[in-house]
C-alpha cells in the first residue's frame, strides 16, 4: 500500500480525479490505500493506467501485490502447448 501511495504522490492525482480516471468511488479508493481492501489484478491494472504508470511500473505493482506481472506469461495460458494457443477446437470426425 506504500507503493501505491508512492505513485498516486508522484501523479499529483487526488482520490476525486483518481477515482473517475480508475472508474471506481473515492470511498473505495481512500479504502484501499489504507490497507482495507485487497484490488484484483483487473483493478490494479485500471488503477495503474489511470496514475499514468510505465508498464514496467505497473508491472512490479501487479507482482508487489501478489499477481502475474504485464511482462510475464499467463500462468494459466502457460501451461498450454505453444503450437495450440489461439488454435480453435479440433473437430470431431463425422461418421457416416
Amino acid at each position: 500500500y506504500a507503493l501505491l501511495r508512492e505513485y498516486r504522490s508522484r501523479s499529483g492525482l487526488s482520490f476525486d480525479i483518481l477515482s473517475d480516471l480508475a472508474i471506481t468511488s473515492p470511498g473505495y479508493l481512500h479504502r484501499l490505500f489504507e490497507g482495507r481492501h485487497k484490488p484484483s489484478r483487473d483493478f490494479l491494472i485500471r488503477l495503474a493506467l489511470a496514475l499514468g504508470l510505465s508498464v514496467e511500473d505497473a508491472d512490479y505493482l501487479l507482482r508487489e501485490a501478489g499477481f502475474y506481472g504485464l511482462l510475464e506469461k499467463n500462468p494459466i495460458l502457460a501451461s498450454y502447448p505453444a503450437s495450440n494457443a489461439g488454435a480453435p477446437p479440433a473437430r470431431a470426425e463425422h461418421r457416416s
